[in-house]
């Protein structure tokens, strides 16, 4: 899956953010940028089939950061609608979000 890709759409997501937050209310939204590029830069030793791995983020993400990861990721791999349409790689974006949101509310993971 290139990581690189999706981590590209949700940190510009991220940016658009901060731009906006900046015209309404004149001020920046503090690091959330920043906060985001630590979030995806990749760590070593990476397993395959982890499911933070798949959506292209770190364990440690938020949950907007992880629904946003999740979004872009699915909008690629959407077998009818997505530019590089896949049916496996789509579902695979899937279960891991599933996953992930199950442990969540399980809470066997901090929320963020």
């Amino acid at each position: 899956m290139p990581r690189q890709r999706v981590s590209q759409k949700v940190l510009g997501f991220f940016q658009d953010m901060d731009v906006l937050a900046r015209l309404w209310t004149g001020k920046n939204l503090k690091g959330l940028a920043a906060r985001t590029v630590e979030l995806l830069t990749p760590e070593k030793g990476e397993d395959p089939d982890n499911p933070y791995n798949i959506l292209g983020i770190r364990e440690g993400a938020m949950d907007f950061t992880v629904k946003a990861a999740f979004r872009a990721a699915a909008r690629e791999y959407h077998p009818d609608t997505g530019t590089h349409s896949d049916p496996k790689a789509f579902q695979r974006v899937q279960e891991a979000y599933n996953n992930i949101k199950a442990a969540r509310a399980g809470g066997n993971e901090p929320k963020g």
